[in-house]
């Protein structure tokens, strides 16, 4: 009876075991009751962050998907390098994916002296000092001096944990040649970046339709448009006013206030406002969806208040204005 006894706690004591039998037979509630009594052991920070994957997964067989990523997000907390098995659900990789890229952290790779050849994971992205943006996981950093020498470090990158890599190199045999003035070190990103953009909009006022083109001036917080209007009366228009990013610039929008003029058959001019949202899917890209108002009388034969509803492709010129 005592042999019993121990190998029964033998077996209870292992909190993934136990919970991957649960969730092989279907019962999802019963596998989480059980992997919660592993966390609240407190186990080391590699067992934590499979209990809080396994945790993940029996949530999302739950369909409960408002609890999928902070699960795992504790567990890539725990462990950066927290990978999935062959046997997960293409959709519930996805999800686990799109997270790492979501928690992403900037991380900075420096050298003395700086102009060194950087590679994450083999690949060549430019020279120290550098900034980048790298998704929760483990990366092998490398600098190359002039020489051809390489140093390498390993990141573990947490998420929306900023750090830095730094190196130092050997330094270069003096010269026997007259001493030469040294290149300035490249100054670091603008706080403050500037895109430039042309701009193609479609617009309706549900009577008829219009085309804008024209180019734009984009910061961060501020944008300004001028464009050539196209349809029955042919005019300009200018467009000033601010916008916010988010989710890491993934998405933004934007309120201008506008002003337009008419050309034909007469000169008339006329005014509103625009609110527009904004999806960033490249860092070349914007696909916006325009609401706009007219407040004041513009072509002949149009209301003197009015709405108009848009879509509009911007094309940029990537700076690394939000951050992609």
């Amino acid at each position: 009876m005592l042999w019993l006894v121990a190998v029964l706690s033998l077996a209870a004591a292992d909190p993934l075991a136990d919970a991957q039998r649960l969730y092989d037979a279907g019962d999802f509630e019963a596998a989480l009751k059980r992997l919660d009594v592993g966390l609240r052991a407190d186990p080391p920070p590699g067992t934590r962050a499979q209990l809080q994957l396994s945790r993940a997964r029996c949530l999302f067989a739950l369909r409960k998907n408002a609890d999928v990523e902070p699960a795992l997000e504790a567990g890539l907390e725990a462990d950066p390098t927290l990978t999935l098995g062959d046997d997960v659900s293409p959709s519930f990789r996805t999800t686990f994916e799109q997270l790492r890229v979501r928690l992403a952290a900037p991380v900075t790779v420096s050298s003395e002296p700086a102009g060194a050849a950087v590679r994450i994971d083999g690949a060549l992205i430019g020279r120290t000092p550098l900034e980048t943006r790298l998704p929760v996981g483990r990366y092998v950093v490398a600098v190359i001096d002039e020489t051809g020498a390489e140093l390498t470090q390993v990141a573990l990158v947490t998420p929306r944990r900023p750090q830095t890599v730094a190196f130092t190199l050997a330094a270069k045999p003096a010269a026997v040649e007259p001493q030469t003035v040294a290149e300035p070190t490249p100054a670091p990103n603008k706080p403050w970046p500037i895109e430039l953009a042309v701009a193609g909009r479609a617009l309706t006022d549900f009577r008829g339709a219009a085309l804008e083109v024209g180019a734009a001036l984009i910061g961060r917080y501020f944008l300004v448009e001028l464009d050539a209007v196209i349809g029955d009366s042919p005019g300009a228009g200018l467009r000033a006013g601010g916008r916010l990013p988010f989710v890491n610039g993934l998405f933004s929008v934007q309120l201008t206030a506008d002003a337009v003029a008419f050309f034909s058959p007469t000169v008339a001019p006329g005014g509103g406002a625009t609110a527009s949202f904004a999806v960033h899917p490249l860092a070349f890209l914007d696909l916006l969806v325009d609401g706009s108002a007219r407040f004041l009388a513009a072509a002949p034969g149009y209301r003197a208040q009015y709405f108009l509803a848009g879509l509009t492709l911007r094309l940029r010129w990537p700076t690394g204005l939000d951050g992609q």
